[in-house]
């Protein structure tokens, strides 16, 4: 995951609030995969 993380953050976009905008919309894709239940977390 780290890897993609700043694989995006080197990737050059023409305007700054397109990478703002994908940055906001990676992390709540992140936020919502982390927050659900797994065998592995154990919750």
């Amino acid at each position: 995951m780290r890897d993609m993380a700043g694989f995006l953050s080197k990737i050059n976009y023409p305007d700054h609030s397109t990478q703002k905008a994908v940055t906001w919309l990676v992390r709540a894709l992140l936020i919502k995969l982390s927050n659900k239940p797994t065998v592995k977390s154990g919750r």
